[in-house]
């Protein structure tokens, strides 16, 4: 993927969103395979014509097989700004899940203490006395309407029973694999999500899991910024030939 290939959801003077596909990393590591604050660094050089240092800063992350919106700040000011609202917890972050089975209630509040094991890159069940524990919370519900199921190309023979369902959640906090891991240990893991116990997958896709809709408070307009990201195509069944 390159950056003339980068699907743009908004941008202006002080915030950048990008529709960013899964597979892709949010930021470089050691690896050195692509990311998308690189590529979108470039790709305001390009089309700005820039030739010295291009400021641009993540204020939040996806994991790598996690797709959908993802805010970059274009200013310094952009950054703080949205940092503190995605600390504070003012974002409106709402992603869309296919879990293995369904959880015991069709809506309700996950609320759980998660410790990050770096070494095993890993979420563990935690309790509030440890220093290392983060709160996490969510809600969710399983909409009645279930017929995109239809659309997605699951690979899950041995899942019959039980079946896939779709699932809406609204993320309060943002801890490290935290929907993965809040629906994993309630035995409702996400699809191709193998480190937490999945045994499905979707084509070309390890996890069934996408950001679709974040809303801000445009960090210098002051007005209410809603993005929204459709469903990725990876996902998606073969058009009929």
């Amino acid at each position: 993927m390159g950056s003339e290939t980068l699907s743009i959801l908004y941008q202006d003077n002080h915030v950048l969103a990008l529709d960013k596909p899964p597979g892709l990393l949010s930021q470089a590591d050691q690896s050195g395979t692509p990311d998308i604050l690189s590529l979108a660094k470039e790709w305001i050089r390009t089309t700005s014509n820039k030739k010295g240092n291009v400021y641009l800063a993540l204020v939040h992350r996806l994991d790598r097989n996690v797709g959908g919106v993802i805010l970059l700040a274009k200013t310094s000011k952009a950054a703080a700004r949205l940092s503190k609202e995605f600390r504070e917890q003012k974002v409106i972050k709402d992603y869309l899940a296919v879990v293995e089975r369904s959880p015991e209630k069709s809506r309700g509040i996950l609320i759980d203490w998660i410790r990050k094991d770096a070494k095993k890159n890993k979420a563990f069940p935690s309790s509030p006395q440890k220093p290392s524990s983060r709160k996490a919370s969510l809600i969710y519900y399983i909409p009645k309407d279930q017929e995109l199921l239809g659309d997605i190309q699951i690979q899950s023979p041995a899942l019959t029973p039980p079946h896939p369902v779709i699932v809406k959640i609204r993320l309060y906090s943002g801890r490290f694999h935290q929907i993965r891991f809040q629906f994993a240990i309630r035995n409702s893991p996400i699809l191709g999500d193998q480190k937490y116990g999945s045994r499905a997958t979707l084509p070309g896709v390890r996890l069934a899991l996408h950001c679709q809709k974040i809303s801000i408070c445009h960090p210098v307009k002051k007005e209410r910024l809603s993005l929204e990201s459709p469903l990725p195509e990876s996902w998606k069944k073969s058009p009929p030939q």
